[in-house]
């Protein structure tokens, strides 16, 4: 074996050596990376969870405001826009007015209702 011979040797070895190095760094920084979404990624849909309820919940107390002070204000077909099919029913029977003497309303408390 010549000189040669030894740094093509040399070089192989240290270029395999760098690989494997390279490689185990790779699945290593990848298991890291796994372990850490399994944690994060249920916090994070929890966070998007929250978010999606307390920007439902502004849009029905916007909602509720708007309504409110169309009847507050006495413009009842405005106030009407905002009538489920079933409330809409209810004021045709007479079983509530939408508009009266109306100067001010107070949300006391709120609950998430199911669909329909």
């Amino acid at each position: 074996m010549t000189i040669r011979d030894l740094d093509k040797n040399g070089v192989w070895r240290a270029m395999t050596i760098a690989l494997l190095a390279a490689t185990v760094g790779l699945l290593l920084l990848g298991w890291q990376y796994r372990q850490l979404e399994e944690k994060r990624l249920p916090a994070l849909e929890k966070e998007m969870q929250r978010q999606s309820e307390e920007i439902e919940r502004r849009s029905a107390q916007n909602a509720l405001e708007r309504f409110m002070s169309a009847r507050l204000n006495k413009r009842e077909a405005q106030a009407a826009l905002y009538l489920t099919e079933n409330a809409a029913e209810q004021e045709r029977l007479k079983e509530f007015t939408l508009l009266d003497d109306y100067d001010s309303f107070k949300i006391l408390s709120s609950e998430k209702l199911a669909e329909g």
